[in-house]
């Protein structure tokens, strides 16, 4: 078996010598006698060429008692002239192996042969292939994909590859930390891309050293024929020196490097987030792709949808991180999250979502069973993109099997984190849902605001058309309109009036608060933008319990700005954005407090202000007020020593 650690198995290719005119290969193959008999056995060992055609046979005899592993050592006349590996021409051979008992082959193993010569200088850190210097390009490859895990099927390796050599132009991958599938050095061999193989991974978990050493040994006998592996790599000092001599007596034709070599930079998986570098446009809906319009109704076949934003006809436009809601009806999940949070000030990426800009990505995945899968994402002030999939009947093949096959009925799904924001059950509908669609032949943001208003009111009397959360609801679905050619679906219209009916409730237990009044219209005002506008999922259960926390009493500030509108009595002007500044001018005795105490206030009064940004640089956090905006500052007895 190739690959074990508790004997060799399989076969090891290497090539003794090798020049321009004439290669020497040699292969080794260990042969285990599973019967219970003596057996005669033959090897016969072939070259093949790239088009399939026999470059040269070997064949070796040998008797071998039951149980026996034995290893046949042939060396083949040199191959004249070989047609040498190379990142701009990944040349390959192919090595079969048929073990024959009498007349009958009982085992066929194939390997890859790519003839090179590679030298590695570790001092000027320089690559050289077959006398040609190799500059790398590329970097770090992770076996795992977002929200799958290690659970990657083969046409996503094969179109991540696929991307890295032709889209990306790189040469130079490190499978980083863990061993990858077959698939990406297999795919490496033909695409000419240099491997670094890292083994860091395997001393990375306080393993005992004969388990460190068995991980080595399976990762570098299962992978050591590939020509695309060029080194064998530990990230650290200490990694190296529990591991580097295995590695060596496993494989010593190959680089066994300390640390990583340049370039040391992270790659973008295929479908991962990139900026869109499309030109400004008036963003007008949500356009959904995906890697595939039908696949098979098994639990293992997935589909990445990507999202972006497009004008009235489809044409990609330029957009900051939009709050997203993705949805999928028919036999399918969601693989990922269902609520895309877009980064706030201070922040690059969110940790609920993995994203940063678009394209936007998620993943799907069959729950098994033949159907129509729909998927929409939900935006607000953008109509709904939406898209379909066919799951086709898929029959498995388990003859093979002895054991019945298991039920689906009474298994629990793996566990997993849940990262979407779930609502409180009962929110009251202050507007009620439509069923039918929504078309107004007014042009003009203006007139489509009134429209809007008019036919809200006419359905909903009681509603108090003054509030900020009206006024948001009208502001964003008369923007919808206005690009959308007076037209919404009632999808849409019922996502943003859900986004309200949500607000309204928070709004609710604002208002019961015992907090300065000046401060409730702070904190209205930033729901009705932050959940209205901009479509953020807040659970009104969580927001009530943070509301609750928060200390009444207390001195509000306003951080001016140039358009900033001085003279509101009870409050403090002041043009310091540090909180702690903005602290010390409010309790001039906070300057004197420990460094500890100080963290304990700047982070208290930093949780009870949405205007104020934790900001991260160089490893310190720093709490900086948003221009403009309004905070409170509680009384000192909350944040005194």
């Amino acid at each position: 078996m190739q690959g074990s650690a508790s004997h060799e198995g399989g076969t090891l290719i290497t090539t003794p010598s090798v020049n321009e005119k004439e290669a020497v290969v040699r292969v080794q193959t260990w042969v285990k006698n599973d019967y219970t008999v003596k057996k005669n056995c033959t090897l016969q060992t072939t070259i093949l060429d790239g088009t399939n055609k026999v470059v040269q046979v070997v064949s070796s005899q040998s008797s071998l008692n039951p149980g026996q592993l034995f290893m046949f050592d042939q060396t083949f006349k040199p191959v004249k002239p070989p047609k040498l590996w190379s990142p701009e021409n990944p040349y390959l051979y192919t090595v079969k192996s048929e073990v024959i008992d009498g007349t009958s082959v009982v085992d066929v193993f194939s390997g890859p042969l790519g003839i090179r010569v590679v030298n590695w200088d570790n001092n000027s850190k320089t690559l050289t292939i077959n006398g040609k210097k190799a500059d790398l390009k590329g970097g770090n490859r992770q076996q795992d994909y977002p929200w799958l895990g290690g659970a990657v099927p083969d046409w996503l390796i094969l179109m991540d590859m696929q991307f890295r050599d032709e889209k990306e132009g790189h040469n130079f991958i490190r499978t980083i930390y863990n061993q990858d599938n077959k698939l990406v050095y297999n795919q490496a061999d033909k695409a000419g891309l240099i491997v670094d193989a890292e083994l860091i991974g395997a001393n990375n978990r306080n393993l005992s050293a004969p388990d460190t050493e068995q991980i080595i040994k399976e990762f570098i006998r299962c992978n050591r024929n590939h020509p695309s592996i060029v080194f064998w790599s530990f990230g650290s000092d200490p990694a190296f020196a529990a591991g580097s001599k295995t590695a060596i007596a496993e494989d010593a034709g190959r680089a066994v490097v300390k640390g990583r070599i340049n370039p040391d930079v992270p790659v973008a998986l295929f479908g991962s987030v990139v900026k869109n570098t499309q030109p400004s446009g008036e963003a007008a809906k949500i356009t959904l792709t995906s890697t595939h319009s039908k696949i098979s109704a098994e639990k293992g076949s997935v589909v990445i949808i990507s999202a972006n934003i497009t004008d009235q006809n489809g044409n990609p436009v330029k957009s900051d991180p939009r709050n997203l809601r993705w949805t999928v009806t028919g036999p399918a999940v969601l693989a990922g999250p269902f609520d895309f949070e877009a980064p706030g000030p201070g922040k690059t990426s969110d940790p609920k979502g993995w994203y940063s800009g678009f394209p936007a990505t998620n993943i799907i995945r069959s729950s098994g069973i033949a159907g129509k899968i729909k998927i929409t994402v939900f935006s607000s002030g953008l109509a709904s993109g939406n898209l379909e999939i066919a799951a086709e009947e898929f029959k498995p093949d388990y003859s093979v099997f002895r054991s019945p096959v298991l039920a689906d009925e009474g298994r629990k799904p793996v566990a997993r984190l849940i990262i979407n924001l779930n609502r409180l059950d009962e929110v009251n509908k202050e507007i009620a849902f439509i069923q039918e669609p929504v078309t107004f032949t007014i042009s003009g943001r203006e007139g489509l605001r009134k429209a809007i208003r008019d036919l809200i009111f006419k359905s909903n009397p009681v509603i108090d058309t003054a509030s900020f959360e009206f006024s948001a609801l009208t502001e964003i679905l008369s923007a919808q309109l206005n690009s959308n050619g007076g037209k919404m679906t009632p999808e849409d219209y019922n996502y943003n009036v859900d986004h309200f009916n949500n607000c309204r409730l928070i709004y609710s237990y604002i208002m019961a608060t015992k907090l300065p009044p000046l401060y409730k219209e702070t904190l209205r005002k930033y729901y009705a933008r932050s959940v209205i506008l901009l479509g953020s999922e807040k659970n009104a259960g969580d927001e009530m319990n943070w509301l609750n926390w928060i200390p009444s009493g207390g001195q509000v500030v306003i951080v001016q700005n140039e358009s900033t509108k001085t003279g509101i009595k009870g409050v403090v002007y002041t043009r310091k954005t540090a909180l702690e500044d903005i602290i010390s001018t409010i309790y001039p005795q906070f300057s004197g407090f420990s460094d500890d105490g100080k963290e304990r206030a700047l982070t208290f009064t930093a949780k009870m202000n949405p205007y104020v940004d934790a900001v991260e640089t160089e490893g310190k956090v720093s709490y900086i007020a948003r221009l403009g905006e309004m905070i409170l500052i509680p009384q000192y007895k909350f944040i005194s020593e």
